[in-house]
């Protein structure tokens, strides 16, 4: 069996889904976990393929990029394979999850550059307070592919998908205390809900759920 490693910041940021597939694969990894602008994530950049986090290594070997480890990841599951029409749905509804939450992300990170470097605490004032303004946006029109795509409580229906999991991601997302926007997901994101709900009903999900709500979505 491969040695598998993880390594990011002490938060969940890009790795969410990446880190609950592991889990969820029952094979053990190593998950490094670095703090946000420490002089040994400085140390270690030249080191990464991009220079920048994700990094999953396989056997010593380091790769990057975060659909290419999530799809290397989603092999080690159990998950019953998508075929044909099924991958091409699951597909549109997670890059329409990611456009629509990239694009509520946006103009934090702008407001966030404006904001001296060295100042968390405003950084991150202004990034939540831009990122809440665009929430309700977002979350209609990820409540809009869901139903175009006949969604009901699962992605695809009898089969998990790395999709339900990008719902779950963005739950976890809404609800850290920093975003707290979950009402606003639960009204405008109905069919998003179901799926989080029907996905909390393994126990391994709510294990992994109850320990992620523990941790900061973001660094900041």
């Amino acid at each position: 069996m491969a040695k598998i490693e993880l390594i990011y910041f002490s938060c969940h940021g890009r790795v969410f889904v990446i880190r609950t597939l592991l889990e969820l694969s029952g094979i053990e990894f190593e998950d490094t976990r670095l703090e946000w602008r420490s002089e040994k994530f400085a140390s270690q950049k030249d080191e990464f393929p991009l220079g920048q986090l994700p990094v999953l290594k396989v056997d010593g070997v380091s790769f990057s990029q975060t659909k290419a480890i999530i799809a290397f990841c989603l092999k080690q599951t159990t998950f019953k394979k998508l075929k044909g029409v099924e991958s091409l749905k699951a597909d549109m509804v997670y890059e329409s999850i990611e456009e629509a939450w990239m694009k509520m992300l946006k103009p934090g990170y702008v407001a966030k550059a404006a904001v001296d470097q060295d100042d968390l605490t405003e950084q991150g004032r202004v990034f939540y307070k831009a990122v809440k303004a665009g929430a309700v946006e977002a979350f209609i029109q990820i409540e809009k592919i869901l139903k175009y795509a006949h969604v009901t409580d699962m992605v695809i229906g009898g089969k998990r998908s790395v999709a339900d999991l990008m719902l779950l991601n963005l739950w976890i997302f809404v609800d850290d205390p920093r975003v707290n926007v979950h009402g606003y997901f639960k009204e405008n994101c109905p069919t998003g809900v179901k799926v989080v709900e029907r996905l909390m009903q393994d126990p391994k999900i709510e294990e992994i759920v109850a320990k992620a709500r523990q941790v900061r979505f973001l660094p900041y």
